[in-house]
């Protein structure tokens, strides 16, 4: 399908999405979109943001029990 990106912040989506393998070029400004490549791309943003999810809870519950009176 024929793609041009209407402003800035579109262009830099495809651009990281042409980068991760998910589009990819076939010439003349023509793309396909790689469904199995984009969902290898999730699934590893996925796991970027598991650490940092589980320290935020850790956190919050720190601060609930040393805030925590009976």
């Amino acid at each position: 399908m024929p793609f041009t990106p209407t402003d800035a912040r579109e262009a830099k989506a495809f651009a990281a999405m042409i980068a991760d393998g998910s589009i990819r070029g076939v010439g003349q400004g023509r793309f396909w979109f790689d469904m199995h490549a984009y969902e290898t791309a999730a699934a590893a943003r996925r796991a970027k943001r598991v650490p940092v999810l589980l320290v935020v809870a850790l956190l919050t519950a720190a601060v609930a029990v040393a805030f925590y009176r009976i």
